[in-house]
């Protein structure tokens, strides 16, 4: 065995020694109450609670030695100590969270709001690339996993038409409502 193997199971010999013959001598007497002043928040004993604390075990303490009765102070609301407003709220455990501030709710007008009119979606294409065969254009878009392959003019989708191509941008109308859309190509000059 090495030195360090040496030193520590002589370390575990004193330890278990320590242990199976040290003291056992008890310390029979019990822990006594301080006597202290009035409370810190100016709050005096309660008068019903108050009593003296029998020591757990020893000797008692003679009749003229000086000590006092402990007291036991009431205890102040919560609200009383730090205010009404810091109570929390109080939430489910999985309830939502957010560190934006409450929204404040809209002032009821008087006036009827207007309608807005509809507005097309966004564009549900990613351009993926083109090509120009013998003076016709020829679009790849991409529609989710789709590869939609489409000529301009022409209609990848039946509620879109694609008007123009350019190096730069597709020019698309939304049928519905007529409305005309962009998609950028990524082109740069």
């Amino acid at each position: 065995m090495t030195m360090r193997q040496w030193l520590l199971a002589a370390g575990l010999v004193v330890a278990s020694a320590l242990v199976v013959f040290g003291n056992r001598a008890g310390d029979d007497e019990a822990a006594q109450p301080v006597a202290r002043g009035a409370g810190p928040l100016g709050g005096g004993p309660v008068t019903a609670v108050s009593a003296a604390v029998p020591p757990a075990s020893g000797p008692a303490a003679p009749a003229g030695s000086g000590q006092t009765t402990p007291k036991v102070y009431a205890l102040l609301e919560r609200t009383h100590l730090i205010g009404a407003a810091a109570t929390p709220q109080p939430r489910g455990l999985f309830g939502p969270q957010s560190w934006a501030p409450a929204a404040k709710p809209a002032p009821a007008s008087s006036q009827p709001s207007a309608v807005a009119a509809p507005v097309a979606p966004a564009l549900p294409f990613t351009y993926l690339g083109r090509q120009v065969q013998g003076g016709t254009v020829q679009v790849f878009l991409g529609l989710g996993e789709q590869i939609l392959i489409t000529n301009v003019p022409g209609q990848p989708d039946p509620n879109y038409r694609i008007d123009a191509a350019s190096d730069k941008q597709l020019r698309f109308t939304y049928l519905p409502l007529n409305q005309t859309q962009i998609l950028s190509t990524g082109a740069s000059d």
